[in-house]
């Protein structure tokens, strides 16, 4: 796991050799947390299993 492009309320976290199975149940949990304003996840390519994992929080 590794940070990229932090701000004050943000976060973008890469997930190597991940896929959707912990992309959802991260995203599930996460938002259960009411300061989470936005939590989200893409993959970037369907052969590479890297998850790009963002939080955005209320402040």
């Amino acid at each position: 796991v590794q940070a990229d492009g932090t701000d004050g309320n943000c976060v973008t976290f890469v997930l190597h050799d991940e896929d959707h199975t912990l992309g959802n149940a991260l995203r599930y949990m996460v938002m259960k947390n009411p300061d989470v304003e936005f939590c989200g996840y893409c993959i970037t390519h369907p052969s590479e299993s890297k998850i790009n994992f963002r939080i955005q929080t209320r402040g």
